[in-house]
């Protein structure tokens, strides 16, 4: 079986999106053997990049990178000349995996569809139009090309079906959930209580990731901790932020927060293992991989109870209205004012991470994979 995997978000500063696609890269290449061949197609339909030189690369010779080497503009005609039927997919695949949101016609080669998730929908004014209209025509796309499609949790699979599910039905088209995982391995020994360990966020500062009621929620914190501790947000500036950007500045100034920026995989987990905890109000996730994260280094979490999240978060974490200021201090308060509760989440955290995992996220793409290419190739009923 030879599988080609979409990896053109790994060649560019990788948010959510391209780390699935980085992990699910590695843990499919991990199994690649002379009877299960993987393709790496570092341009991926409208997404061309101007380099790739900073892309996923792993070191196995049954992996091959055809695109590698094409300049943008090279992969663009590349695409068109797939699309219209007049060139084969590089490296003959059986099956193609899409991740960024772009689907081409692939022909007769089966193309596999992950849904991140709908927020450009469900929340349109958390997006910028240009996304909204990438994301929607991607969809649009995968409608009309898609043998099947993946979803990172049940929640964006029941959105998705919301909107579609009688076309699925239609046109035959599979789908599944299929659980992510996360970058870091589980640490062995839950987490001391600390006095002065900072609160941490992780992610791009924008609309969807709720900064606005957050900064709100930390300063009404500050008011009413005893312990005062630091927020420290690790993560690319995003858009849309000038308020909350100011908000930040303001905060750095009196020494009571700090925006870190984008951090390396061995900074971000040096900041998980060394947080008090993690607050992540976020308005939507698809499935919330920083949830994930930091439970696996014994990180208790404060989230939304709302979207995915409390899958992902089980009973391990501690959820609040992220419409509510003060229910994101309350839970802030709260965990800090007791060491033997912080302890137990701790605990609890550990034991939901290990539940997830991206070699049983490669496996069960695999049997899908298999199911998908055995359907493309039996005639018609």
């Amino acid at each position: 079986m030879k599988v080609a995997l979409d990896v053109s978000q790994t060649c560019v500063e990788v948010a959510g999106c391209g780390w699935a696609a980085h992990q699910i890269a590695q843990a499919l290449s991990a199994k690649a053997n002379p009877g299960l061949r993987i393709i790496l197609y570092h341009h991926f339909g409208t997404w061309a990049n101007s380099a790739t030189d900073k892309g996923f690369f792993p070191d196995n010779p049954s992996v091959q990178s055809p695109l590698a080497d094409m300049t943008g503009h090279e992969a663009k005609i590349l695409w068109q000349k797939i699309g219209n039927g007049s060139m084969a997919p590089p490296g003959n695949p059986d099956l193609i995996h899409s991740h960024n949101f772009s689907a081409p016609n692939t022909g007769k080669i089966p193309l596999v569809y992950t849904v991140h998730d709908l927020a450009f929908w469900d929340l349109p004014h958390t997006s910028t139009e240009t996304n909204r209209l990438l994301c929607q025509d991607g969809i649009l796309q995968a409608l009309e090309n898609a043998a099947a499609f993946i979803f990172p949790s049940q929640f964006t699979q029941s959105r998705f079906l919301n909107f579609f599910g009688d076309v699925l039905s239609q046109n035959r088209q599979s789908h599944q959930v299929v659980y992510w995982g996360g970058r870091f391995p589980t640490i062995s020994q839950p987490k001391s209580f600390s006095k002065d360990a900072p609160w941490l966020f992780v992610g791009s500062l924008d609309p969807r990731k709720n900064i606005h009621k957050l900064l709100q929620a930390f300063d009404l914190y500050w008011e009413k901790s005893r312990q005062k501790r630091t927020l420290l947000l690790a993560g690319p500036r995003g858009w849309t932020t000038g308020n909350e950007w100011n908000h930040i500045e303001a905060l750095s100034k009196r020494g009571r927060a700090r925006h870190l920026g984008y951090l390396s995989d061995p900074e971000l987990l040096k900041r998980y293992g060394n947080a008090f905890a993690l607050v992540w109000p976020s308005l939507y996730e698809g499935f919330g991989l920083p949830v994930l994260e930091a439970m696996s280094q014994g990180t208790p979490v404060i989230t939304s109870n709302r979207t995915c999240l409390p899958e992902v978060g089980g009973e391990a974490a501690i959820y609040c209205n992220p419409d509510s200021i003060e229910s994101i201090a309350a839970a802030m308060i709260e965990l800090e004012t007791e060491e033997e509760p912080y302890r137990d989440h701790s605990r609890k955290s550990l034991h939901q991470s290990t539940r997830f995992s991206w070699e049983e996220t490669a496996s069960e793409l695999l049997k899908i994979y298999r199911d998908v290419i055995t359907s493309s190739t039996c005639p018609s009923v």
